[in-house]
């Protein structure tokens, strides 16, 4: 019910309304976690950077909410990162990024988000750190390894990339993909 009026305050542009509404399902403990990460990412998703810009205030206080009603859970974390690191609070998102992976190692998607965006903020040496380790952990998946070797060409590391390929091709000797 809380939804259903908050969406028709904002279908209806009165943001003033909405945004509080937001928060009181991002602070709702009862209210699951995946519901509220999935409604979140829609709004943010669906909304203009201008209009999250205009509103990061009230965004920033949702995310809040939300974080502490579920402070260890990986979908608030990742939620929560992945917008602070889209609006440009890199540092902000990368810590909750990197928590929400260092809660899940075995997610390798939790870990490949977080990757990912330590490559974009040009942290290489972070990134070719948690890649190798995730490499180590997921010896077979190549997204690991092509962040490594992103890593070692970014660091001027070429003997490493070197070394890198010929791990990649004895662990895929029939995959000529891998090869070329």
């Amino acid at each position: 019910a809380v939804i259903g009026k908050a969406e028709a305050y904002r279908m209806g542009g009165n943001s003033a309304a909405y945004f509080p509404y937001v928060k009181k399902v991002a602070a709702d403990q009862t209210f699951p976690s995946y519901s509220k990460s999935a409604y979140l990412a829609n709004i943010l998703r669906g909304a203009s950077p201008q209009y999250i810009k205009g509103h990061e205030a009230q965004f920033d206080a949702i995310m809040d909410a939300y974080l502490e009603s579920n402070p260890a859970d990986t979908l608030s974390l990742s939620t929560a990162g992945t917008y602070f690191f889209t609006t440009g609070r890199t540092e902000k998102g990368l810590g909750l990024l990197g928590q929400c992976a260092e809660i899940s190692p075995a997610s390798k998607e939790n870990r490949m988000r977080y990757l990912t965006s330590l490559l974009y903020a040009n942290k290489w040496e972070a990134a070719h750190e948690k890649a190798s380790a995730a490499w180590d952990d997921f010896p077979e998946e190549l997204g690991f390894a092509e962040i490594v070797n992103i890593a070692c060409n970014s660091l001027k590391d070429y003997r490493s990339i070197i070394s890198n390929c010929y791990r990649m091709i004895s662990r895929h000797p029939k995959d000529t993909s891998v090869t070329i």
